[in-house]
């Protein structure tokens, strides 16, 4: 599992997720590079939001690849998971992830969706994720309010 906790422990932990925004699109070449795929081939844009006790801690821009769209676009806004939700549906195993932490400052749309001013510090955790045949099937660019910044991460 990626991330910082089980989706148990963020349930426990009163964490609940909404999806804001489920778009079709077309590859960067980042997206491309990781994924494998043509630049310009589609993907998925998925932007959510995770609260705790109702207050925003974490902001999640995932894109997923083409493939994985009829999977996720159905899915409720208010699933607990995206990657449980494919592990469980499609049988994919999260294998392994690599992730890159860093500080960044709060832009506009972050700022307004966390509840934090304009500029203000978060945490930035850069992730791709793999599935056990190795195909990369998300790249994710979160960003934490810091009172709830992980303490460390884990990785499958």
């Amino acid at each position: 599992m990626t991330g910082t906790m089980t989706i148990e422990q963020r349930s426990a932990a009163g964490w609940r997720g909404r999806t804001l925004r489920c778009e079709r699109g077309e590859a960067t070449s980042r997206e491309a590079q990781v994924f494998g795929i043509a630049g310009r081939d589609p993907v998925l844009h998925v932007l959510r939001v995770l609260e705790v006790d109702g207050v925003p801690a974490l902001v999640s821009r995932a894109t997923y690849p083409g493939w994985l769209a009829a999977a996720i676009e159905p899915l409720p806004q208010d699933v607990s998971s995206i990657m449980a939700s494919l592990e469980e549906g499609l049988e994919l195993v999260v294998e392994h992830s690599v992730q890159r932490v860093g500080a960044a400052a709060a832009s506009g749309e972050d700022a307004r969706l966390l509840g934090v001013r304009r500029s203000s510090p978060v945490l930035r955790v850069v992730r791709s994720v793999r599935d056990q045949r190795g195909t990369a099937i998300e790249l994710a660019d979160d960003r934490y309010r810091p009172e709830h910044a992980p303490e460390r991460l884990v990785s499958a």
